[in-house]
C-alpha cells in the first residue's frame, strides 16, 4: 500500500510541474501552519518544507505548491511578516525569497536559497509569529523576541510606539523563566510556565493581558523645555503580568484583542476582547465587549489543542473533531457553512480524525491521521491550495489541500484520539422576530419585520399581512452613511501637550438602523428588495460582507403592492453591489421613480419601464408636472474606496458642476454648468425615504448646493439667485427643507461641533445657530432634537439603585433658542436573571442591526425621540448589569417607558413598558409602535394607557376591527354599558369595571380604546391607578385628583372625617377612624402635598382642615361616593369589594 502512495504522489505533484527530489514522494507531512501573510507551510517529517498561496498580484505565481529548495533539517513551521523556520540544530531561518515578499535588509548574513538566519536566536526549541512579531523559546526556559515593539510586546520599554524598531534585532523578554511554550497574538503575547500559570505582555486595550485591568505602562520623561511630563506604552505592558485565576494551562493561544488557555482538564478558558462572541461564553459580543480575567468556553471538554486567529478561535477534541466559534463574517473561518459569528462553539464541517490545527488571520488548516491537510476560509491569496484565488474567493466548510491527498499515507493515529463522542448540544441565544420598522404612508400605516410587510388604516385596522419572496431585506447590507467631507477630529500629546487636530485623510462612518427603500401611491406600496445573490460570497442579510471586494453582483426587485396586499407586479434585475447601494424610490402619479446604481429609470404604473436617465449623481427631483432635475455624476478614486482584498476601485462617483432638466418622457430638455462642483449631500435613513434629489425642489425654484454656496435656478434653467458662503457647509443630512421652502445646510467645525444655517426661499439667510457638541438625534420642522446631558454626568457609573437617566432638548434654529429640556423620570425598576433565552431581549445587538434613527446613545441608556407634530414621544431604556456576566447567577436592572410630551415638553404621561420598543411612527397625537415580541400598540397624546392593538405581525395583527367599531359607537350594548359606568361612576378603575360588569380584561381594554379614540373618555392617573372619567369637559384635573383620593377606602374616610370636623388634630383622627398614628400622619402628609388640607397651629396641637379651594369639590366627591356605594350594594357587590376594586 505505501508503495502505491508513492506512486500516485510522484504522479500528481508531476503533473503540477513541480520539480520533486529524490525520495521527497517518501515524505509525510506532519505538521502544518496557517500564515499570518496568506501562505501555507507544511513541514515533511523528511525536514522538508512546502509553500503555497499568498499572491501578491491577480497571476497564478506562488498560487501551486512548491517544495522550499535548500531547506532542510526543519522541526518546526510558523509565520512572520515571512514564513519561519526552527532547525534541528536550534537556529531560526526566514524564507526572504518567498515569492512578493521583500528583502528583509536589516538581517544580515544568509546560507542557502531563500534563506536568512536570524542572529541572536541559537537553542530555540519553539518559534511563533504573526505578522509584525516572532517570538523563540529558549531550551533554558527564556523567551525571546523581535520585531515592533508598538505596545510593548517584544518585552522592552525602548522602542514603544515605534513599528520599525531601529535597535537591537532580538531582544529577551525580561522577567520571565521556566517556560515551556509560547503564543503571539496580533500585538500582545503569553507565555505559559512549568508551573502551569500563564504570563502576557503586549497590548491590554481590551484586557487581553487577562490580570484584571485594561491599564498600560507610563513613566516621566523630559519635554525640549526641560519640564518633566507622563508619557505612556499606546495601551500596552512592556512587563510580563500574570493573568488572574488560571492554573493548570498546559497550552496557550494569542488572537487578535484575546487570548485563550486550555487546562489539563480539557476545558477551555478565554478572556480580552468579545465584540464577536470569541470568548465562547454564549454571551453576545454586544453585550458583553471584553473580559479581563479569564471565563470557559461553554460546552466544551476532552479538548488537546487550541489556535487563535483574527477575533476567532479553534479548538480539536480528543476524538478528533475540530470546534470554531468567534468572528464568521468574513469567510466563513468557523467553517459551519454559513457567514454567521457564533458565541458558542460550532463544529466544523467535514472533519474527522484530526490530529493538528492551525489559525491564521482569515483562513486554517487541520491535519488529519493520514497526513492530508484541510484548508476553510479566505482563499484569496490562494491560502486554500486549490489553484483559486481573488477577492470573491473563500471556503465556508473545509475541503482538503488537493496536493497534499496525493502524499497520504496509512492511518497513524495520535496516542490521545479517542472514538467521536455524541454531538455537543450548545444553544445560543434566541432571538424574537421584531418589528423593524414602522413608517405613516399616507392613510396607512407599514410595519416591517424580517420578511414580513405589513398594514393597517390609521385607526388600528389591519388589512393585509405580506411575506416578501426571496432573500429580502430592507437595504440592511448598506447602513453605513460616508460622507467623505466630515473631517474626523483626534486628539494627539506630544512632549506632554495634548492638541485637537482635524485628520483631513479620513472618512468618518456612522452606523444606523437601516430602512426599507419603498414609496407609496393611491394605496399601493413600491419596495425595493434583495431577491437573490448571484454572487455567494455577498449575503443579503450580512451588513458589512459587500466591503470585502468590488464586484459583488446581486438580485434586486422593485415590488408593486396592490392596496388588497397582493403583489401585482414585480421587475427583477442584477447590478453590481458597489460601495454603497444608494437605491431611492418615490411615486408621483401614474410615476415611479428608482434611482439605483447612479441611474434613474422610470415605471408606468404596471411595471413598464418608460425611459432610464443615465450617470447622474442623486436621485431627481420632480416638479409638479412630471419634470425631472438631476445633477451629471464624475466616476472618482479615492484610497479608501478600495477593496479590502483584491484592492479594485469600488464604482464610486460624486457630482459634477452640470445641472440637467429632463421632460416627463426623459428628454433633456436643459443642461447648465456652474462655475463650481455641486457638493456631496448625504442623508440619515430618517429622511432617506422622502424627496431628497438633487437640486432640491420646492415650488418653482431648484436648489442647487455647491461648494462655497448655493445657487438657485427657475425651472428653465435660468438664473434666480446665487449665494456665496464662506466655509464648507453641506445640505443638512438630518433636515434638508422645511415646509416652507427654507433650506437648512450645516458645517462641522473643528472642535466637533455643528453649525446650521438656513436660507430662504429668497436667498436672505435667515437663521445661523451653533448645534454645539452634543448629538443631534433628529429634526423636524426647524427644530432640532438633541442629546443635552451635561458632560460631567456622563462620567457618572448608575448603580442598580441609581439609573442612568436621559435628558433631551428642543432647540428652534430660526429663534435660536430652546424651547424645551426634558429629563426622563425613573418609575419602578425591574431585576431580572440573565439567562440565554432573555439576553438578546434586554441587550438587542447594536452590532447587528444599527441604532434606529433619532436614538441618543449613552453608556448604559438610550433615548428614541419621535417628533409628532405638537407632541413629541420619547422612548428611554436604560439599564444597569452584573459584570461579567454568568448565566443564571447575574442580575439586570432596567427600566423601559414611553413618554408623551405637550409641544412646550411638559410631560403628558409616562407609560413603563416590560417589552421594548423597537420601531414606531407618529402622525399628528398618534404613535404607532412595535416591540420585540412582535406585537404593535397604539397611544394618543391624550391616553395614558396604551392599548395593545396588535397581539402578534405575523399572525395577521387583531381580531376585530377598530374601524367597524368606530363607525358603530353607540350600537354596541357592551360599550354603552361601560360608557354609562364611568359616566354614574367618575375614577373607576379597569379592575372594577371588570368586576362589575363582568367583562375580561381584554375586552374591556378594546372597548376602552374605542371610547377614548372617539373622545368620550378621558384617563386619570392618580399613582396608583388609572381612572377613567367622561370626556364631557364636566371634570377639572383637581376634580379628578380629589375624587381618586376619594375612591381610596382609608383616605376618603379621613377626608370626610376632616371635613365633617373642621378642624382635627391627628390624635382625634386615631380616634374616630381607629387607624394608626403613623397611617394618619402619611395620609396627611400626602394631602399636605397635594394641597387639598392645611394646618394650623405648632408642636403637638397641629389642627388639619380642608382649605376652602377645595372644600365644594370635595363635598360632591364624597357624595358621589355615597351613591357609588349604594348602587354597588344594590348590584350585589359589597362595599369592601367596591373599594378593592377602587
Amino acid at each position: 500500500m505505501r508503495s502505491w502512495t508513492c506512486v500516485i504522489a510522484l504522479v500528481f505533484v508531476c503533473s503540477l510541474g513541480l520539480f520533486v527530489e529524490p525520495g521527497l514522494a517518501e515524505s509525510r507531512i506532519t505538521d502544518v501552519s496557517a500564515d499570518a501573510s496568506g501562505c501555507g507551510i507544511a513541514l515533511n517529517d523528511n525536514g522538508t518544507i512546502w509553500l503555497w498561496g499568498t499572491v501578491a498580484t491577480n497571476d497564478d505565481t506562488g498560487l501551486q505548491p512548491i517544495i522550499m529548495p535548500g531547506v532542510d533539517h526543519v522541526v518546526a513551521v510558523t509565520g512572520q511578516m515571512y514564513p519561519v523556520v526552527l532547525k534541528d540544530d536550534g537556529t531560526v531561518w526566514l524564507i526572504k525569497n518567498y515569492p512578493y515578499f521583500e528583502n528583509p535588509e536589516k538581517f544580515k548574513g544568509s546560507t542557502g536559497y531563500g534563506l536568512v538566519k536570524v542572529d541572536g536566536l541559537d537553542h530555540i526549541i519553539a518559534i511563533d509569529g504573526n505578522n509584525q512579531n516572532l517570538l523563540a523559546l529558549k531550551d533554558d526556559g527564556t523567551v525571546w523576541a523581535m520585531g515592533s515593539n508598538m505596545y510593548g510586546q517584544r518585552g522592552m520599554e525602548e522602542g514603544y510606539g515605534a513599528i520599525d524598531y531601529e535597535g537591537p534585532l532580538v531582544n529577551q523578554v525580561q522577567g520571565l523563566s521556566d517556560v515551556i511554550a509560547i503564543s503571539e497574538g496580533d500585538s500582545h503575547a503569553l507565555a505559559l510556565k512549568k508551573d502551569g500559570t500563564v504570563w502576557a505582555w503586549g497590548m491590554n486595550n481590551m484586557g487581553q493581558l487577562g490580570d484584571g485591568t485594561t491599564t498600560y505602562d507610563q513613566w516621566e520623561e523630559i519635554s525640549p523645555d526641560g519640564k518633566p511630563y507622563l508619557t505612556t506604552c499606546p495601551g500596552g505592558k512592556s512587563t510580563p503580568v500574570m493573568v488572574k485565576g488560571l492554573t493548570g494551562a498546559t497550552a496557550i493561544a494569542g488572537g487578535t484583542e484575546f487570548s485563550m488557555a486550555l487546562k489539563d482538564d480539557g476545558t477551555v478558558w478565554a478572556w480580552g476582547r468579545n465584540s464577536f462572541g470569541m470568548l465562547g461564553d454564549g454571551v453576545p459580543g454586544n453585550i458583553e465587549t471584553q473580559r479581563t480575567t479569564p471565563v470557559q468556553v461553554v460546552g466544551l471538554a476532552n479538548v488537546m489543542s487550541i489556535d487563535a486567529g483574527r477575533w476567532f478561535a479553534l479548538a480539536l477534541r480528543d476524538d478528533g473533531t475540530v470546534w470554531a466559534w468567534g468572528d464568521n463574517r468574513i469567510c466563513g473561518m468557523l467553517g459551519d457553512g454559513t457567514l454567521e459569528n457564533r458565541n458558542v462553539p460550532t463544529q466544523v464541517k467535514g472533519l474527522s480524525g484530526i490530529s493538528s490545527i492551525s489559525a491564521g488571520n482569515t483562513n486554517n488548516y487541520a491535519l488529519d491521521k493520514y497526513g492530508i491537510v484541510w484548508g476553510w476560509g479566505d482563499n484569496s491569496a490562494g491560502q486554500l491550495g486549490d489553484g483559486q484565488h481573488g477577492a470573491n474567493v473563500y471556503r465556508a466548510t473545509a475541503d482538503k489541500v488537493p496536493f497534499t491527498e496525493a502524499l497520504a499515507g496509512p492511518e497513524i493515529s495520535p496516542g490521545w484520539m479517542a472514538r467521536p463522542y455524541p454531538p455537543i448540544s450548545v444553544n445560543p441565544p434566541i432571538q424574537d422576530n421584531p418589528i423593524e420598522y414602522m413608517a405613516v404612508a399616507g392613510d396607512h400605516i407599514l410595519a416591517f419585520s424580517r420578511n414580513n410587510l405589513a398594514a393597517m388604516d390609521a385607526n388600528g385596522t389591519p388589512e393585509w399581512n405580506l411575506t416578501i419572496p426571496g432573500a429580502w431585506t430592507y437595504s440592511q447590507a448598506y447602513d453605513i452613511i460616508t460622507d467623505p467631507h466630515v473631517k474626523a477630529i483626534r486628539t494627539d500629546t506630544i512632549n506632554g501637550v495634548t492638541t485637537t487636530v482635524v485628520d483631513e485623510n479620513s472618512m468618518m462612518a456612522m452606523s444606523v438602523k437601516a430602512v426599507p427603500i419603498f414609496t407609496s401611491e393611491d394605496g399601493y406600496v413600491y419596495l425595493y428588495a434583495f431577491s437573490d445573490a448571484v454572487d455567494s460570497k455577498f449575503q443579503p442579510m450580512d451588513r458589512k460582507s459587500y466591503l470585502n471586494g468590488s464586484n459583488y453582483l446581486a438580485g434586486k426587485d422593485l415590488i408593486a403592492v396592490a392596496p388588497d396586499g397582493k403583489i401585482e407586479w414585480t421587475h427583477h434585475f442584477v447590478d453590481d453591489i458597489a460601495i454603497q447601494d444608494n437605491a431611492h424610490l418615490e411615486a408621483h402619479g401614474d410615476r415611479i421613480y428608482l434611482y439605483n446604481g447612479y441611474n434613474e429609470t422610470v415605471f408606468d404604473t404596471s411595471g413598464k419601464v418608460l425611459f432610464t436617465i443615465e450617470n447622474i449623481s442623486n436621485p431627481v427631483s420632480v416638479d409638479e408636472d412630471g419634470n425631472m432635475y438631476a445633477v451629471e455624476a464624475v466616476k472618482v478614486m479615492r484610497h479608501w474606496l478600495s477593496s479590502f482584498v483584491d484592492g479594485v476601485y469600488f464604482d464610486y462617483r460624486t457630482p459634477s458642476n452640470v445641472v440637467e432638466a429632463y421632460t416627463p418622457d426623459g428628454k433633456q430638455s436643459w443642461r447648465k454648468v456652474l462655475d463650481a462642483n455641486i457638493a456631496f449631500s448625504y442623508f440619515l435613513p430618517v429622511v432617506w425615504n422622502g424627496e431628497i434629489g438633487i437640486p432640491l425642489y420646492h415650488d418653482g425654484v431648484l436648489y442647487v448646493p455647491q461648494d462655497g454656496g448655493v445657487t438657485a435656478l427657475n425651472k428653465d434653467g435660468s438664473l434666480r439667485w446665487a449665494k456665496n458662503i464662506t466655509g464648507e457647509y453641506r445640505v443638512f443630512y438630518l433636515m434638508p427643507m422645511d415646509s416652507k421652502g427654507d433650506l437648512y445646510l450645516y458645517s462641522r467645525n473643528d472642535d466637533g461641533s455643528q453649525t446650521v444655517m438656513v436660507i430662504g426661499p429668497d436667498g436672505t439667510v435667515i437663521a445661523r445657530a451653533d448645534a454645539g457638541q452634543s448629538y443631534v438625534a433628529c429634526a423636524s420642522n426647524g427644530v432640532l432634537y438633541k442629546d443635552n446631558k451635561p458632560m460631567a454626568e456622563r462620567d457618572m457609573v448608575p448603580t442598580k439603585d441609581s439609573l442612568e437617566m436621559g435628558e433631551v432638548a428642543a432647540y428652534d434654529l430660526l429663534q435660536g433658542k430652546y424651547l424645551w429640556n426634558f429629563t426622563t423620570p425613573i418609575g419602578q425598576s425591574t431585576t431580572v436573571v440573565l439567562n440565554e433565552s432573555n439576553v438578546l431581549t434586554l441587550f438587542p445587538d447594536r452590532i447587528a442591526t444599527g441604532l434606529s434613527s433619532g436614538t441618543i446613545y449613552y453608556e448604559h441608556s438610550n433615548a428614541q425621540v419621535i417628533p409628532a407634530g405638537n407632541a413629541t414621544y420619547v422612548y428611554f431604556r436604560t439599564a444597569v448589569k452584573d459584570n461579567p456576566i454568568i448565566y443564571n447567577q447575574s442580575t439586570c436592572t432596567y427600566y423601559s417607558a414611553l413618554y408623551a410630551l405637550d409641544k412646550t415638553g411638559k410631560l403628558v404621561w409616562q407609560k413603563p413598558m416590560d417589552s421594548f420598543l423597537t420601531a414606531a411612527a407618529a402622525n399628528n397625537t398618534t404613535i404607532y409602535y412595535g416591540t420585540n415580541g412582535g406585537s404593535i400598540s397604539i397611544e394618543t397624546i391624550g391616553v395614558v394607557a396604551g392599548v395593545a392593538i396588535v397581539g402578534s405581525l405575523l399572525a395577521f395583527f387583531l381580531l376585530g376591527s377598530v374601524t367597524r367599531a368606530r363607525s358603530r359607537i353607540d350600537k354596541n350594548e357592551n360599550r354603552n354599558r361601560i360608557n354609562k359606568f364611568i359616566i354614574d361612576r367618575p375614577g373607576s378603575t379597569l379592575y372594577e369595571l371588570s368586576k362589575v360588569l363582568g367583562m375580561n380584561i381584554g375586552t374591556l381594554r378594546y372597548h376602552l380604546m374605542i371610547l377614548g379614540l372617539n373622545h368620550r373618555t378621558v384617563t386619570y392617573n392618580d399613582g396608583k391607578f388609572v381612572r377613567y372619567f367622561a370626556n364631557s369637559n364636566t371634570y377639572s384635573n383637581e376634580d379628578k385628583m380629589v375624587i381618586s383620593l376619594v375612591r381610596r377606602e382609608s383616605m376618603g374616610k379621613l377626608l370626610k372625617a376632616v371635613m365633617d370636623s373642621g378642624e382635627v388634630t391627628n390624635d382625634e383622627l386615631c380616634e374616630k377612624l381607629g387607624l394608626p398614628e403613623s397611617g394618619i400622619s402619611k395620609y396627611l402628609s400626602e394631602l399636605s402635598d397635594k394641597g387639598i388640607v392645611t394646618k394650623t397651629g405648632q408642636g403637638t396641637r397641629v389642627y388639619y382642615s380642608i382649605r376652602e379651594l377645595h372644600r365644594e369639590r370635595l363635598s360632591k366627591a364624597l357624595t358621589l361616593m355615597d351613591n357609588r356605594v349604594e348602587t354597588v350594594k344594590n348590584e350585589g357587590m359589597l362595599p369592601d369589594q367596591a373599594e378593592t376594586y377602587g
